[in-house]
């Protein structure tokens, strides 16, 4: 079963509630007319048996359109991520539009996990988002 929280993205800045993030419901945002426009969740990933619960990596997996409206509801789920796990993974395979916010967000928060000394990646990139991310990050600075 799988929790779902859905948000009517309003005119305008949209504040994020901090807390809405746990390991995984979904959350989303739907448009004026219902359809969801982006949904984001987290889970836990382990590579092996011998791992300790904190070496665990931190999924955070984005389906949907991020732009300039959408992208605080990454850049909150990323934020959670970072500050509970020393990995964070951001997988963008499901991502249909990507505005150069989300780049522009995603780039801010691998210089908090390096500042920080956590590890942060993306994963599933390609089409429109490899496009806007390797224009804003010809350096692959976020690795990839």
């Amino acid at each position: 079963m799988t929790a779902e929280h859905s948000h009517r993205l309003p005119q305008g800045k949209a504040e994020i509630p901090w807390q809405i993030f746990v390991d995984g419901p979904t959350v989303g945002i739907a448009g004026d007319d219902g359809t969801m426009v982006i949904t984001v969740s987290r889970r836990i990933e382990r590579e092996s048996a011998d791992e300790s619960p904190d070496d665990r990596l931190s999924v955070v997996a984005v389906t949907g359109e991020i732009d300039h409206d959408t992208v605080a509801l990454i850049h909150v789920a990323l934020d959670q991520a970072l500050a509970g796990r020393a990995a964070v993974c951001c997988d963008l395979s499901g991502v249909t539009f990507c505005g150069a916010a989300a780049a522009r967000v995603l780039l801010a928060v691998h210089s908090r996990a390096v500042e920080t000394g956590r590890i942060f990646f993306l994963r599933g990139v390609s089409g429109i988002t490899a496009r806007v991310l390797n224009a804003l990050d010809p350096d692959h600075r976020i690795p990839r």
